[in-house]
């Protein structure tokens, strides 16, 4: 007698936990399908085969928005988001943006397959720690796999009990915040001070202009990490306003911006480590201009 535990099911007692209830679909995912998809099959109404995912529910955590499906055998957790990254698998071939470039990072103990067209640039995304840290909150087995683009996030998961899935989801949002923004992904940083190039890599990640998205990522990050950003910054604030303000009328250029948009962040930060009562790492630092050049409407280069 089989053991295997239900997926559909177990989706029904993840979607109660979530105090939401599972509905009816019929989805075909080339990811993890077997069956393939037969144009006769809805003319014809057809049952569809087990492979499809037949279940799913949606809902909202930690800021993030959640789909969860089930199939016969797995159950995936979509994230929602604006990535600044390539598209790359791990454990699993991505058959929808056909990625067939394979190598192979090690990541804690484990040594992982990872597919992407753009191996180096993955490895070195996958080498940060802390997404090297969120990927192992995964616990991937093998026959497990996470599926990132630029904008959804999926881990395929072999549902063995309600908490795994749910702490699967978690850490799917833990790996989601570490993923540098699109935002700030593409913006060409050469052009600041070298002074600044320490703060490069962090405004990549926090270098977000959308004041809502900005406040829902530091409330969502642990008090550790807003530490470091605080104390990797704050020492900076004074040197990055008078750089904001040197240009005087001109334009303000894109890097410019993030970097201000970083400021601001940080500065943040120091109050949502306040209200938590947690140790502020250096004294308080005030910039003057944490939002960059906000007496002036800052004019991103367009396209020319």
């Amino acid at each position: 007698m089989s053991t295997r535990t239900d997926a559909i099911t177990l989706l029904s007692e993840v979607a109660a936990w979530h105090r939401r209830r599972a509905a009816h679909v019929s989805m075909y995912d080339p990811n993890v399908g077997t069956s393939g998809v037969d144009w006769r099959d809805a003319l014809e109404k057809r049952p569809v085969a087990l492979d499809w995912f037949r279940s799913q529910f949606k809902t909202s955590a930690a800021g993030r928005k959640l789909t969860f499906r089930a199939n016969d055998r797995l159950i995936a957790a979509d994230v929602r988001g604006e990535f600044g990254v390539s598209p790359f698998s791990i454990n699993r071939p991505d058959r929808v943006f056909g990625l067939s470039r394979r190598s192979s990072v090690r990541i804690g103990s484990k040594s992982m397959a990872v597919f992407s067209d753009t191996v180096d640039e993955t490895s070195a995304l996958l080498g940060k720690s802390g997404v090297a840290r969120a990927i192992r909150g995964l616990a991937l087995r093998a026959d497990e796999s996470v599926h990132v683009c630029r904008n959804l996030l999926t881990v395929y998961l072999r549902p063995t009990s309600r908490e795994r899935v749910l702490d699967g989801a978690a850490s799917v949002i833990v790996l989601a915040d570490q993923l540098p923004t699109a935002e700030a992904s593409s913006v060409d940083f050469s052009d600041l001070p070298a002074e600044f190039a320490p703060l490069v890599p962090l405004a990549r990640r926090w270098g977000v202009s959308d004041d809502v998205d900005r406040g829902d990522r530091l409330q969502r990050t642990s008090t550790r990490s807003l530490q470091a950003l605080v104390r990797a910054v704050a020492p900076m604030f004074s040197a990055v306003d008078a750089y904001l303000y040197s240009s005087d009328d001109a334009p303000i250029s894109e890097s410019a911006t993030v970097l201000g948009a970083l400021a601001e962040c940080a500065a943040e930060a120091q109050l949502v480590l306040e209200r938590r009562r947690a140790a502020v790492p250096n004294k308080r630092l005030q910039p003057t201009a944490a939002a960059p050049k906000t007496r002036k409407q800052p004019r991103l280069s367009r396209g020319r």
